[in-house]
């Protein structure tokens, strides 16, 4: 293995779609609405996710992903799916 190699292998780029994103997201809502089972489609306003927890979910997204995103987005907080889309969207 030569050097160019080694350091290729070395650097991690960040995919939003990844695994990871996913389950950061997983991990605070699991803060806000309690340890339960949540897919990337579950209905997250069903599960109690009431504009109070979205607030605080805004900040905690902002803080743990580095990313601006407005109150008004979190009427779009619906799903972890949505809720990624709004991340990359603030980090493109």
């Amino acid at each position: 293995m030569n050097d160019a190699s080694k350091s290729d292998s070395s650097v991690i780029v960040f995919d939003p779609d990844a695994s990871a994103l996913v389950n950061s997201i997983k991990e605070i809502l699991g803060g806000l609405l309690g340890d339960r089972r949540l897919t990337t489609e579950t209905d997250l306003f069903e599960l109690g996710l009431d504009s109070m927890a979205r607030l605080e979910l805004l900040a905690l997204v902002e803080e743990r992903f580095a990313v601006e995103l407005t109150e008004d987005m979190t009427q779009e907080f619906r799903t972890i799916t949505r809720i990624s889309r709004a991340i990359r969207n603030a980090s493109s």
